[in-house]
């Protein structure tokens, strides 16, 4: 929960920074580009995933303060947070352009365009959400297993080191 709440606020960070970046500064040739790029690569259903993980970590919430809630509200807040992050889609994919201007020249946008127009391109398209889903769990399921690890080291760096004391 802790990474899935990470990964919400660096997204909803994101937004924000890139106001800071003027989009005027973007070519018309590179806009187009850009925005066909982020079509291709399905920049808008990240949108739509953010809004359902974001619904799930709200359910969470809602459920570990109040057990016997009606089922119903998890429908609520999912209707809600969708039509709320839905609002500003649009916006978003707009603030974005002129990162993707930032990190690409239209020379790279061109290959980038060949590449995902191709069919191993399409190919990682479709593959890429089930990997980084399998991928974030796999983090997951090895950063917990390390957790007791890391404890006991840290423990005894910070005895070795007369931080923390043992308790009488």
């Amino acid at each position: 929960m802790i990474v899935l709440r990470t990964i919400l606020i660096v997204t909803f960070s994101m937004a924000c920074v890139v106001a800071a970046y003027a989009a005027d500064d973007v070519s018309a040739s590179e806009k187009k580009k850009i925005l066909e790029l982020m079509e291709i690569i399905g920049a808008k259903n990240i949108g739509r995933q953010v809004s359902v993980s974001f619904a799930q970590q709200l359910s969470y919430g809602l459920k570990q303060s109040q057990p016997d809630i009606d089922p119903q509200a998890f429908k609520v807040v999912a209707a809600v947070t969708d039509e709320e992050l839905s609002k500003h889609s649009d916006e978003l994919i707009a603030k974005m352009v002129p990162l993707y201007a930032k990190h690409f020249t239209e020379t790279d946008l061109d290959a980038l365009l060949a590449f995902y127009r191709s069919p191993i391109g399409r190919k990682t398209v479709e593959a890429m959400p089930a990997l980084m889903q399998e991928s974030m769990e796999l983090a997951i399921d090895e950063s917990k297993a390390s957790v007791p690890k890391i404890q006991e080291r840290v423990t005894e760096k910070l005895r070795a080191d007369g931080i923390l004391k043992d308790k009488k």
